[in-house]
């Protein structure tokens, strides 16, 4: 199997060392960026990778998501959002610099 940084852009995990990343232990992360950075190809890997209910099961944990992909994933995986970890977890309060 390939490593992360074999097989995934580079631009998806700029923030971190992708030579670091395991295919198991970070995959919430891994999925995470993908939904979010990645292109439909990107995405269709990772599905086969990790196979459907695992892979639906990843991105339910991820911590956040925008509205776009999390509409994505609700009409992909025909779920709700309320199911996602994302939306159960509303931000602070904002701050407002005055």
């Amino acid at each position: 199997m390939q490593t992360v940084a074999d097989a995934l852009p580079h631009s998806l995990f700029w923030d971190t060392n992708p030579q670091k990343l395991d295919w198991e232990s970070h995959a919430v992360f891994i999925a995470n960026r993908v939904v979010e950075r990645g292109d439909y190809s990107h995405f269709k890997m990772l599905l086969a990778l990790y196979g459907r209910e695992r892979f639906k099961h990843l991105v339910l944990q991820a911590p956040t998501l925008s509205p776009k992909t999390l509409s994505f994933l609700c009409a992909f995986f025909q779920l709700t959002p309320e199911q996602f970890k994302c939306y159960k977890n509303t931000p602070s309060a904002p701050h407002y610099w005055i």
